[in-house]
């Protein structure tokens, strides 16, 4: 879990989106409580749109969460 993470990381978005999406954030009259950028927005839509158990085992896939933790 920690290697994805730490890939997932690696491998991120430019900082300068993120950077713009905060400043978006920061300057709207009524800010929503959440701003995903990236991976984030498709994670957001998945799970409004697509069965809990679909979500789950997509995430679960994504983060290798069901493989062994030996080897």
């Amino acid at each position: 879990m920690e290697e994805v993470i730490q890939n997932a990381v690696i491998e991120g978005d430019d900082p300068r989106v993120v950077a713009e999406v905060i400043c978006r954030a920061l300057t709207v009259e009524s800010p929503r409580p959440r701003y995903p950028v990236g991976d984030g927005v498709t994670v957001t839509r998945l799970r409004r749109f697509v069965p809990t158990g679909m979500f789950d085992r997509t995430f679960r896939k994504q983060f290798h969460l069901d493989e062994p933790i030996c080897k």
